[in-house]
């Protein structure tokens, strides 16, 4: 059984400070990798003293934290490395990563990238590095509940997608990357982002956009956060709905039945739940990360390359829609 050595990169929240050894709910990196009985966590990093001390505290004495990049790259051997810092910086700590011999793979929060240029930079130089591997954190992907689902998509045991809506909170950049992301996952590639309504709020879009996929339209609509949080998915199929509720720890299965009202019609209602999973969220990552070097049953490079064009379309759609640009289709 190996054993990865790991670090992290950008030690606050979803790096180490949103959980605490014990809890149930598995959602920083620094547990993920506590749990999980192929890695260690040998190494933390990040400018802020205040999390590093913190960091400490949680995690125990054996974790090294550095406040430098370089000096964590210099000093410390490890296989795997966690990027938690702000977008704007993951592109330059990632080139510098590629550079370090022992790295075998990356896990990058979302969204991957600032901009265009460092989108095309990061390219060139994953293209120079092929034995290295790259992970962006699109948690629901790896997530067993959601991969189960996707399957019984893929089988058709639903039958044609109709429609779907899609709501949440945050800019459609840094977040609705994870409702796009979700979408594609369970109903084909984006072909096509029309605008319905549009803001600019603080360098991100938020509005009601219809989404063309390969098999359907629908719709999503985002909002700013005021007094909570959502994230939720509806599709319509032929033969049923699914219902992704409460941030993914609801996955509802709909079925055609005689109304319980009215005679003569059907109606759908709900028959299953799915057993919540994604608690363990960061685990599953870092679970995928596992599989991705060893026995590679997620298909990491594929899964990769779909995140990576994912990436790629979602810098188009921010700048074509801050452009006042209303309509944005997809080779």
């Amino acid at each position: 059984m190996a054993l990865y050595r790991s670090a992290i990169i950008g030690c606050g929240g979803i790096g180490g400070l949103s959980d605490s050894p014990g809890d149930k709910n598995i959602i920083s990196h620094a547990y993920a990798y506590q749990s999980h009985d192929n890695f260690e966590l040998i190494a933390g990093c990040d400018i802020n003293q205040d999390n590093l001390s913190e960091f400490k505290n949680r995690w125990g004495d054996s974790v090294k934290l550095y406040s430098d990049i370089d000096e964590l790259i210099n000093k410390e051997a490890f296989e795997v490395i966690s990027v938690c810092t702000t977008t704007s910086t993951h592109a330059e700590i990632i080139n510098k990563l590629l550079l370090k011999d022992d790295i075998k793979l990356i896990i990058c929060e979302k969204p991957l990238v600032a901009t265009a240029d460092e989108l095309n930079l990061l390219k060139s130089n994953l293209n120079k590095f092929p034995d290295k591997k790259l992970l962006i954190n699109f948690p629901r992907h790896y997530d067993p509940g959601f991969s189960s689902m996707a399957k019984r998509i893929n089988k058709n045991e639903f039958g044609r997608p109709l429609s779907f809506n899609g709501v949440f909170v945050k800019g459609l950049y840094h977040n609705g990357c994870h409702m796009l992301e979700l979408i594609e996952y369970f109903l084909g590639d984006i072909k096509t982002v029309s605008v319905l309504s549009n803001q600019i709020v603080q360098n991100d879009i938020y509005g009601m956009y219809s989404v063309e996929t390969a098999n359907c339209i629908g719709t999503v609509a985002n909002f700013e956060p005021e007094n909570y949080s959502i994230f939720d998915l509806d599709i319509y199929f032929e033969k049923g709905r699914i219902r992704m509720a409460e941030a993914g720890h609801r996955l509802e299965i709909h079925k055609p039945a005689k109304s319980k009202i009215y005679p003569g019609y059907t109606e759908i209602y709900s028959n299953e739940v799915i057993q919540d999973s994604f608690y363990r969220r960061s685990y599953h990552t870092v679970e995928a990360a596992r599989s991705y070097l060893e026995d590679n049953k997620i298909n990491g490079r594929t899964v990769f390359e779909q995140h990576l064009l994912l990436s790629e379309k979602m810098l188009i759609l921010k700048d074509k829609f801050c452009s006042n640009i209303k309509t944005v289709t997809f080779k």
